[in-house]
This record gives C-alpha cells, sequence and structure tokens, in this order.
C-alpha cells in the first residue's frame, strides 16, 4: 500500500484499476484497503489523490466519492482549485451538505456573478 505514489509514477492507468478492483465500495468492505486509507496514503502526493478522485467522479464509482465528500469534502475542494478549477462549482453545489458555511459562500459568489 505505501507503494501507491511509485505505481501511479509507473502507470497512473493500471495504478488506478488496481486501486478500484482492491478498494471496497464502503468503510464495511472486507478489501484490504478502503477508500479512506487509499487517501492516507496518498495525503502527501496531492497529485496521485487528485487522480484518484477524479476517478471516483464517474458514474461508476460516484457512491464512493459522495461517501468519501462526507469526510474530505473541503480537501476534495482544495483539488479541484489546484487542478480543475472550472469544476470547482458544480462540486460545491453536489457537496454543499457536507462544507460548513457553503451555503452562504456560494450565495455570496452567486451575487458578483463568479
Amino acid at each position: 500500500a505505501q507503494m501507491l505514489p511509485q505505481l501511479f509514477t509507473k502507470n497512473k492507468a493500471d495504478t488506478l484499476a488496481l486501486l478500484m478492483e482492491h478498494t471496497g465500495k464502503n468503510e464495511a468492505s472486507s478489501s484490504p484497503l478502503s477508500p479512506k486509507e487509499v487517501l492516507k496514503i496518498l495525503e502527501n502526493h496531492k497529485m496521485y489523490m487528485w487522480c484518484y478522485v477524479e476517478h471516483l467522479n464517474s458514474p461508476k464509482h460516484q457512491g464512493i466519492l459522495t461517501e468519501l465528500s462526507t469526510d474530505h469534502a473541503q480537501m476534495f475542494a482544495q483539488l479541484y482549485v489546484d487542478y480543475d478549477h472550472k469544476r470547482l462549482l458544480p462540486f460545491l453545489h453536489a457537496t454543499i451538505s457536507h462544507i460548513p458555511n457553503l451555503k452562504v459562500i456560494l450565495d455570496m459568489l452567486s451575487l458578483i456573478h463568479i
């Protein structure tokens, strides 16, 4: 598991496929790695974490991303700022219940037409 950053360096697509094969859809899974553990391992490798989050942001894996957003929405929002700011507002609207004071911020942004 600690080799994930090196695996990403060698082959991002194969690493993502391997992660999806060996991570459970929820925390109750008996899989060796939970999605939360993957985030923990990648916490010092933001680009690889972004790759993982982006991969989860597909219809096939959306439930995992939604579940992770409960505890990690602010971190994901920062990843959107860093790597794909054009998709930040749609992400924020989708996770509005998970980030404290987000509704107020979004309302303020809509007033200034950002």
